[in-house]
C-alpha cells in the first residue's frame, strides 16, 4: 500500500473517532496529522538514502559482480521501492529545472531575406574558396566564402578581415554548422555561383558551432557534359568531368579594377566531342600543371563568353578535384573511354554560332 493510500486511512480513522469534536477542532486535528505523517515520511526518505549509500560502498568494495544485501536490511526493501517509485520523488520533463528551454526556430535558408537581419540557421559546407587577398585604393585584408545548404536551398557565406583568418581552418567542405548573428544582403546575379537572391555577410557578432546534422542533404552533383554549356546562359555555375588535354603557361593581365592578376588556361575535352577552355586563377593555378590526360572533377565553375565562344572560369566556390584514386563510376567511365579511344579522337570548340 502507497504513502498516499496509507495517509488517507489513518486519517479516515481518526476523524471517525473525532466526529465528538467541533468543526473547528477537526480541521485543527487533521492538520496536525497531516504535518506529523510528513515529518515521518521525511525521516523514511533519509533512511532510504543512507540505504542505498552504504549498499553502493559495500558492493564497490568487495568488487560484487551481484548485489549483496544485508539480511536485517531485507524488510527495508519495500521501503526503498515505495520511496523511489512514489510520485512525489519522480520528476517531469515539464518540472525538472535542468530541462534546457526550447531552441529558438532554425530558420530555413529560403527563407533568408534582406528584410531581417539575424536569427539562427542550419547547414552543410558543400564548397569553400582558397583564402584570398583583397586590395581597393585605402584598404585591404583577406576573405573567403563558403556555400551552405539544406533541404530547402543553397546560400553563399562571405567572411572577411581577421575573423577571414581565424574561421578559414576550422571550415571543411562537408561538414553542418549551425550558425547565428549574421546579416543578410543582396547577391550580385554576375557573381553569384547561387540561386539565392541573398547571400550573408559573418561579422564579429557571428556565432558558429559544428554540429552532426544527419538531417541535412550531402548535395549532388549535377553533371553535364561539355557540349551542354552551350545551352548554360552566362555567370551561372556549372559541375563536370572532364579530361584535361592541354595545359598552357599562366599569364598577367590587367583586371578591370586596375590590378594586375595571373591567370591560366586549361583545355577540357570530354566525351561529347567538344572542347572548352577553363580560366584558372588565384590558388588554383599550376595545380593542374603535368596533369595532362588525367581526370578532374569541377564544381561551381562559372560559365563565360568570349569572341564567340562558351568558357569556363573558375570563381571564389569553385571546387577543383584530380582524379587519381577513388573514383566514382562516372570518372572511371570517362578514364576509360579516354584510354579507349578518346586519345586519338577529334574534337571542336564550343562556338556559339554552330
Amino acid at each position: 500500500m502507497g504513502y498516499d493510500s496509507t495517509l488517507l486511512l489513518l486519517t479516515t480513522q481518526e476523524l471517525s473517532d473525532s466526529n465528538k469534536y467541533k468543526s473547528r477542532v477537526i480541521t485543527s486535528h487533521v492538520i496536525d496529522i497531516l504535518q506529523r505523517k510528513r515529518v515521518e515520511w521525511l525521516r523514511i526518505k533519509r533512511k532510504a538514502n543512507r540505504y542505498r549509500t552504504t549498499r553502493s560502498r559495500f558492493n564497490h568494495e568487495k568488487g560484487a559482480d551481484v548485489e549483496y544485501i544485508p539480511h536485517h536490511d531485507i524488510k527495508f526493501i519495500s521501503f526503498i521501492s515505495s520511496i523511489s517509485c512514489h510520485p512525489s520523488h519522480t520528476r517531469t520533463a515539464s518540472t525538472s529545472r535542468d530541462e534546457p528551454q526550447d531552441k529558438k526556430k532554425v530558420k530555413l535558408l529560403s527563407e533568408i531575406n534582406v528584410e531581417t537581419v539575424g536569427g539562427r540557421i542550419e547547414g552543410r559546407v558543400i564548397s569553400k574558396s582558397p583564402l584570398r587577398e583583397w586590395k581597393k585604393a585605402d584598404a585591404e585584408g583577406k576573405l573567403f566564402t563558403f556555400n551552405l545548404t539544406d533541404n530547402s536551398g543553397e546560400i553563399s557565406c562571405i567572411v572577411s578581415g581577421e575573423l577571414a583568418e581565424v574561421l578559414f581552418p576550422t571550415i571543411s567542405i562537408g561538414s553542418c554548422y549551425e550558425i547565428s548573428g549574421f546579416r543578410p544582403k543582396p547577391s550580385h546575379p554576375q557573381y553569384s555561383t547561387t540561386s539565392h537572391s541573398c547571400e550573408i555577410q559573418l561579422s564579429k557578432i557571428t556565432r558558429i558551432k559544428k554540429i552532426e546534422g544527419d538531417f541535412l542533404p550531402k548535395k549532388p552533383q549535377s553533371l553535364i557534359k561539355i557540349s551542354e554549356i552551350l545551352d548554360i546562359e552566362n555567370n551561372k555555375s556549372v559541375d563536370l568531368i572532364a579530361i584535361v588535354y592541354d595545359v598552357m603557361i599562366p599569364q598577367m593581365l590587367a583586371c578591370r579594377d586596375g590590378q594586375m592578376r595571373e591567370k591560366q588556361n586549361v583545355l577540357l575535352v570530354d566525351d561529347s566531342m567538344r572542347t572548352v577552355s577553363l580560366g584558372l586563377w588565384g590558388e588554383s593555378i599550376r595545380t593542374l600543371d603535368g596533369k595532362e590526360g588525367h581526370v578532374i572533377n569541377i564544381r561551381a565553375a562559372a560559365v563565360k563568353e568570349y569572341n564567340g565562344k562558351k568558357l569556363l572560369s573558375t570563381s571564389s566556390a569553385s571546387i577543383l578535384k584530380h582524379c587519381e584514386s577513388d573514383l566514382t563510376r562516372e570518372e572511371q567511365e570517362l578514364a576509360d573511354w579516354w584510354d579507349r579511344e578518346g586519345h586519338s579522337s577529334e574534337f571542336a570548340a564550343l562556338s556559339i554560332n554552330k
